[in-house]
């Protein structure tokens, strides 16, 4: 009785689909579904790989605060066994495939998609910042009465600012502009490990020009 909530492992499919995702599924048939549980978790796992070759799938946080992934079925999941749009909730599971937890029709999937967009956005270029620290910097020299000596302003900068570049694969220049600009654009693509950054850089060339001059 303690196992009767799973599902059969179902070893073949790429994800595996609990138990409540199927009877999900089953609530929302068309007909009368006479499938078994192992034909069930093949067509939704077919489906989810075939959503995922189509469009991008959703990254959210799910009710409980743990990283999701939101994939839309309704194009690909067999048009019997869902009425209008449905969504698989899939989660990792450390040390095994990926599990389709539920599916959502669409009214929680925006929902969650809308909630997912307020979380401060993940930033994986510049995340190897988040544990520097700023060194201390020493004590102003005074003049003798405790106030800093009279300092001459410093000129301005004619040093441009810094421009980044994000390039999608096969070197394609799909976003340009300062740190913060390129940061954020990356946060906020659904698949950022695809991309690469690059900071332009000014390039000095040094020609020299050699004249030979015969008798």
């Amino acid at each position: 009785m303690g196992m009767a909530h799973r599902s059969p492992e179902n070893p073949e499919n790429r994800y595996f689909v609990s138990k409540h995702a199927m009877d999900r599924i089953r609530q929302r048939a068309k007909i009368t579904v006479q499938l078994d549980d192992m034909a069930i978790a093949g067509m939704v796992s077919e489906a989810i790989e075939n959503s995922m070759e189509e469009q991008a799938p959703y990254s959210v946080i799910d009710e409980k605060g743990e990283q999701a992934t939101l994939v839309e079925l309704s194009s690909t999941l067999d048009p019997t066994l869902a009425i209008g749009k449905v969504f698989a909730l899939i989660k990792p599971e450390p040390g095994k495939r990926d599990a389709v937890v539920t599916i959502l029709t669409p009214a929680p999937a925006r929902k969650l998609i809308k909630a997912s967009e307020k979380e401060e956005p993940f930033n994986p270029v510049f995340s190897k910042l988040a544990g520097m620290t700023v060194p201390t910097q020493p004590r102003a020299p005074t003049n003798g009465n405790g106030k800093p000596p009279d300092l001459k302003p410093s000129a301005p900068s004619t040093e441009p600012p810094a421009v980044y570049l994000v390039l999608a694969p096969g070197n394609e220049v799909v976003k340009t502009g300062s740190k913060a600009d390129v940061a954020q654009y990356i946060a906020a693509d659904d698949r950022p490990q695809d991309l690469r950054l690059f900071k332009e850089c000014a390039v000095r060339v040094k020609v020299e020009t050699k004249v030979e001059i015969g008798d």
